[in-house]
């Protein structure tokens, strides 16, 4: 018989730091992260944008609620682009301001008799 030297593993049962604190001691928490306040709106339209990085673009959907900051809620509801409630009252020089700044694009009415056949 011959004697080899074999070790066996030892497990030592690890020490859970939270049973030995003190029950008295204040566990400090993160700082809770501070929610701005959102606006919901129900969009009318579809509207697109990019974002300061000009490689990434947005988009909101027509008929899809979201919840949005407050100036931009307000800013599509006045051009139209939503429906929803305004954070604060705007004077009507702001509205017109506001709505002075919206693009439409429509088709002459001869273009749309034209394309009806019937």
């Amino acid at each position: 018989m011959t004697k080899t030297n074999l070790r066996l593993p030892s497990f030592f049962r690890r020490r859970d730091e939270k049973a030995n604190r003190d029950p008295t001691q204040l566990i400090e928490l993160p700082a809770p992260k501070r929610l701005e306040p959102a606006s919901r709106v129900t969009m009318l339209r579809d509207v697109a944008g990019k974002f300061e990085d000009p490689r990434y673009r947005w988009s909101l959907g027509a008929g899809r609620s979201y919840f949005l900051p407050p100036e931009k809620a307000d800013d599509f509801i006045i051009k139209g682009y939503a429906e929803g409630e305004l954070s604060r009252t705007y004077t009507q020089d702001e509205i017109d301001s506001i709505r002075a700044t919206v693009q439409t694009v429509t088709l002459p009415r001869t273009v749309m008799e034209d394309t009806s056949h019937g």
